[in-house]
């Protein structure tokens, strides 16, 4: 579950969620309402989401990767 979104200024958020040990890595995405998710790959929590654009209501989501691939979204935060 993501425990956290905060903004650390007007274009980062830092999403932290908490991270089994072993050395997972996980897929963050991250949209504007409805729209398309961008997915950053390869992310250890805590991650900053930089680029993004003041007054805007994003959401925000986790999955884990592995060789495999990726697996369910986990939790999406606002």
């Amino acid at each position: 579950n993501i425990t956290s979104a905060v903004a650390q200024s007007s274009s980062v958020v830092r999403v932290t969620w908490p991270a089994p040990l072993g050395g997972a890595t996980y897929d963050i995405l991250y949209r504007i309402g409805t729209g398309t998710y961008t997915t950053v790959s390869g992310v250890t929590s805590p991650y900053d989401v930089t680029g993004l654009t003041a007054n805007t209501t994003y959401r925000f989501t986790v999955r884990a990767k592995n060789a495999v691939g990726p697996g369910a979204q986990i939790d999406t935060a606002e």
